[in-house]
């Protein structure tokens, strides 16, 4: 069944068509296995919606309600549903990307901040050669040691 079939048997169902149309896709559901079965779902969903709908009572009288959109309508301006900005969108607007800069300057700031001078580790170098000279070159400035092993 393709798209435009399957929005025909909604018409019918939804009362929308011609009465030599309906009687077309009343006979076409009386005969196709398929058709029965999306007609079945779309009554079921049909049914559902109308008999479980939310009821969301307006906050003021419908007149003043409707007029005060119809209202915003012509100046431009949006309705809203409260008078300002709640504390969430405050949060959201300064706290949120405060919070997430101070994140980012504590990762970062341990990895770009320069080697300090004089941090380099002592240590001793121990050979097994007994006529070996060892030499050590450390420059702080640079941040590298030389060791120089002579066997000679």
């Amino acid at each position: 069944m393709n798209e435009v079939e399957q929005l025909r048997l909604q018409a019918w169902l939804d009362e929308e068509l011609s009465e030599s149309e309906r009687r077309d896709v009343g006979h076409w559901v009386t005969t196709d296995p398929a058709a029965q079965a999306l007609a079945t779902a779309l009554r079921a969903a049909k049914s559902a919606l109308q008999n479980n709908e939310l009821e969301r009572p307006l906050p003021m009288s419908g007149d003043f309600y409707w007029s005060r959109i119809q209202l915003s309508i012509q100046r431009g301006i949006p309705p809203t549903a409260r008078g300002g900005p709640s504390w969430v969108s405050w949060w959201y607007r300064w706290l949120v990307p405060a919070g997430a800069a101070a994140v980012l300057g504590l990762v970062l700031v341990p990895i770009l901040r320069p080697p300090v001078a004089g941090t380099l580790a002592s240590f001793s170098v121990e050979t097994s050669m007994p006529d070996a000279n060892v030499i050590t070159f450390t420059s702080e400035d640079e941040g590298y040691t030389v060791v120089w092993v002579d066997t000679q």
